[in-house]
């Protein structure tokens, strides 16, 4: 169960299933400030640009870390094989939701 009060929404990954995943959030939640986390800079731009228009506060890193440090929810919606999120980084209390890791050998957590 996500907490409460949530200050920031995380993001890990910038597709379709990242915008969706956002989409379905809006109506549940009053928290505007999202973080997004992407390795291309452009679908980091093309992210911020769609999901501003939708109302919403955005900060986009190309920082894993950095954006656990923020978020009291993170969504993660990447095809990694390799871990994006270290435990280390996560705070008490935060709610992931993990879309991406969806088959055999996809991991977008660490372990």
């Amino acid at each position: 169960c996500a907490p409460p009060h949530i200050q920031a929404i995380g993001m890990v990954g910038t597709g379709l299933q990242a915008r969706l995943q956002l989409q379905c959030l809006k109506p549940v939640t009053d928290c505007r400030e999202v973080w997004v986390w992407g390795r291309n800079e452009q679908a980091l731009a093309a992210y911020r640009r769609d999901v501003e228009a939708e109302g919403f506060r955005v900060r986009v890193t190309q920082d894993a870390a950095e954006l656990a440090a923020h978020c009291q929810l993170i969504v993660t919606t990447t095809p990694s094989r390799e871990p994006i999120l270290q435990a280390a980084d996560i705070r008490p209390g935060t709610h992931i939701t993990a879309v991406g890791a969806d088959a055999p050998g996809k991991q977008e957590l660490a372990t």
